[in-house]
């Protein structure tokens, strides 16, 4: 293989499409980023802040959005909340923005994997986006 011909290869590899969970903190400032592929799952847990209850919210990555597919609880009055008495309610986010309070005790995992920066920044707002970038962007830190 020539130079150039490889110089074009490892071009076009940086330039792959890739998406991530962008976490930010209210200010803006990029807390953490975790790298999704299509039917990654997502698990956001917490204590309602309305009935106070336990809840694990089950979404998955599809076309480009988080979507739910799960609520888990032992609260009927979260389950009447998230109208998943009888079925899921469709819902999709690209962002979603939650008040990260010690006391309602959030955690995300992405793939079985805890993401350490939702417990490190308690009582804040934190702001969970998906972002599409390129692989460029994740080992150069090059601009999306």
């Amino acid at each position: 293989m020539s130079y150039l011909a490889g110089v074009a290869l490892i071009g076009l590899a940086l330039l792959s499409p890739l998406t991530s969970l962008a976490i930010y903190d209210s200010r803006g400032q990029e807390l953490d980023r975790v790298y999704l592929t299509e039917g990654s799952q997502v698990v956001i847990s917490h204590i309602n802040s309305i009935y106070d209850a336990r809840v694990d919210e089950f979404l998955e990555l599809r076309e480009g959005a988080l979507e739910l597919t799960d609520v888990k609880t032992s609260s009927y009055a979260v389950h009447e909340y998230y109208r998943t008495d009888d079925r899921i309610t469709k819902y999709r986010w690209t962002e979603i923005i939650i008040v990260n309070s010690s006391d309602r005790n959030f955690t995300i995992d992405v793939d079985k994997r805890r993401v350490s920066a939702i417990e490190e920044n308690r009582n804040i707002a934190i702001r969970l986006r998906i972002e599409k970038g390129t692989i460029g962007r994740k080992f150069l830190g090059s601009p999306q």
